[in-house]
């Protein structure tokens, strides 16, 4: 198999040539997800030089004709061998050829009734909307007010706390319905938009999730974090800019509170990743030897740290909190986010690679449709390594979709 691809400013095109069959169908999908994740939402595929299709190529075709389709771009082929041709058809997949995949007619006005506002900062641009001018955040913290040292080792009681689609959390927890239960499998958690995902620090990396449905509400003990309710009075759009490769999560913080009159916000985000930086506990609350997790080489029996960048060309749901001044009321609970950037407190689920709708609005839906097709990879506490020679730096992305709000504590 043969793999030509073409960019130009209106269209991506993939040009094969051999049989596209269970050995082809991995390349080929690399190649798709690659031009997507470079931007690419109008795709097309010339198949004349294709000679057969089997099953695993037609499974191929027909998922990132729906990745695209969910990230309002296009799929189409645009060229086609009769035997090809003739299986595709007979497969039902006509819809796949030239002129039959397009926006339906109310997607289309509504992206036109739209109004947007310019959005940029450093190395990004995009939009803005403003969803509400009176919607906030109501938080509280759970715990100490500042992040503990000795998280391992603390005896502060659990909270309850119930995670409807109203709600975003972020901290240490587990999902459960009692305290017995949870605090063996405290690690790092989050929550938004009715769904909720939590990592138990088994060291196998084996994450668990809540999705709310029907009147099932997600349910979570936390020994310390912040659970806030209420709504969100701003949605923003960002890819790439100028000679930035990816963006920085410090920058997309600063971005969100510069167009916010508010001291702190709480946000959520839906992002393709360059990178991602930060830990995870591996090891659960009371274990003996806690009394020592920040001691070489004791820590790295206790966390797991991302030494280097990880996560590449994945899609991560992020939740976090970002504050302007270092004396407000989450000083404690969160860091400085890069060099100058504002302090932040960010928990991130990886899951694997889809394509980010940028037209999306409702974050309810945008997540629960990661948890319901995506395989979670991780969960981790963000963080930002700025050692000069060595350091990891901070976690960066492609593109996303932001929601955000004033948070009052």
């Amino acid at each position: 198999m043969e793999i030509e691809i073409q960019a130009t400013a209106d269209a991506t095109t993939l040009k094969l040539r051999g049989r596209l069959d269970a050995a082809w169908s991995g390349p080929v999908t690399d190649a798709l997800q690659k031009a997507v994740r470079e931007g690419g939402r109008e795709l097309r595929l010339e198949l004349a030089g294709v000679s057969y299709i089997s099953s695993a190529g037609i499974r191929v075709l027909l998922s990132q004709w729906k990745e695209l389709r969910r990230a309002q771009g296009r799929l189409s082929i645009t060229s086609v061998s009769h035997e090809v041709g003739r299986i595709l058809q007979l497969a039902g997949l006509g819809m796949l050829l030239e002129g039959a995949v397009s926006l339906t007619e109310s997607t289309t006005q509504t992206s036109k009734d739209l109004k947007h506002d310019g959005w940029s900062g450093t190395g990004f641009s995009g939009e803005s909307e403003e969803l509400s001018t009176t919607a906030r955040w109501r938080g509280k913290l759970i715990g100490p007010r500042e992040t503990p040292l000795n998280f391992a080792t603390t005896t502060s009681p659990l909270e309850a706390v119930k995670l409807p689609a109203s709600a975003l959390a972020l901290g240490l927890g587990a999902l459960g319905n009692s305290d017995a239960e949870c605090a063996p499998r405290l690690g790092e958690m989050l929550a938004a938009g009715g769904c909720a995902v939590h990592l138990p620090p088994t060291g196998e990396n084996q994450s668990d999730y809540a999705v709310a449905e029907g009147a099932h509400i997600p349910e979570a003990r936390l020994v310390h974090g912040l659970v806030a309710e209420g709504a969100f009075a701003q949605l923003g759009r960002f890819e790439t800019a100028g000679e930035s490769s990816a963006v920085k999560l410090s920058d997309l913080a600063a971005g969100m509170l510069q167009i916010t009159d508010a001291p702190q916000i709480a946000f959520a985000a839906v992002v393709e990743t360059a990178a991602m930086v930060g830990a995870c506990l591996r090891r659960p609350q009371g274990t003996p030897g806690a009394d020592k997790i920040f001691e070489f080489p004791t820590v790295r029996d206790w966390l797991t740290f991302t030494a280097e960048p990880a996560y590449q060309n994945t899609t991560a749901l992020l939740v976090g909190v970002v504050a302007r001044e270092g004396n407000s009321p989450l000083a404690g609970f969160t860091r400085s986010g890069g060099v100058a950037g504002p302090r932040l407190h960010v928990h991130a689920a990886v899951f694997s690679y889809r394509p980010v709708r940028l037209r999306q609005t409702a974050l309810q839906e945008t997540a629960a449709g990661l948890f319901e097709s995506g395989r979670i990879l991780g969960v981790l506490h963000l963080l930002a390594d700025g050692r000069p020679a060595s350091g990891a730096g901070e976690s960066r992305f492609y593109r996303g979709v932001c929601w955000w709000g004033p948070l009052d504590l």
